[in-house]
């Protein structure tokens, strides 16, 4: 599958954040066995997710045009998902999910499919927002104009 580009509005918040392109995320080397210790798994995608984004803070705009911030720190998010929580979700999606970071203060769990596509959750809240790592910055970034274009992307597609 053919990653979506990141658009320029994502990269500006992502280098705001302390993201570079080829960034390889130093805490890979610890989060995997903490993250296993909460009982969660941390797959390949998962994994992906992280070294490019993991330990960044980015800052973007909330529904209603507020500021928010989701945070790519997988071993805090993993230490306050509810793992029923987590297995509800994996079988609404049919796939193993991995947690990756929290979106909107903290409110919803960012989660990465194995087969790649990243999800928002809480409670009963559970929404795709990429169908890989850079389609979800985007519709974090940038919001509502990129999630219409997201579903035009969607409806025109063979699959």
């Amino acid at each position: 599958m053919t990653m979506i580009p990141l658009a320029e509005e994502t990269e500006t918040r992502l280098k705001a954040a302390g993201w570079r392109r080829n960034r390889r995320w130093r805490g890979l080397r610890t989060a995997p066995s903490q993250i296993q210790r909460h009982g969660h798994r941390i797959s390949k995608a998962a994994i992906d997710f992280l070294t490019e984004f993991g330990g960044l803070s980015v800052r973007h705009l909330a529904v209603g045009g507020a500021e928010s911030k989701t945070e790519f720190n997988p071993v805090k998010a993993a230490g306050e998902l509810d793992l029923a929580s987590l297995r509800e979700y994996e079988r609404w999606v049919g796939l193993p999910l991995s947690i990756v970071g929290q979106a909107y203060e903290g409110y919803m769990s960012v989660l990465v499919a194995d087969d790649g596509r990243v999800f928002l959750a809480y409670d009963d809240e559970f929404h795709c927002i990429g169908d890989d790592r850079y389609d979800a910055l985007n519709s974090l970034c940038i919001g509502p104009a990129y999630n219409v274009e997201r579903a035009r992307r969607h409806l025109n597609s063979d699959g």
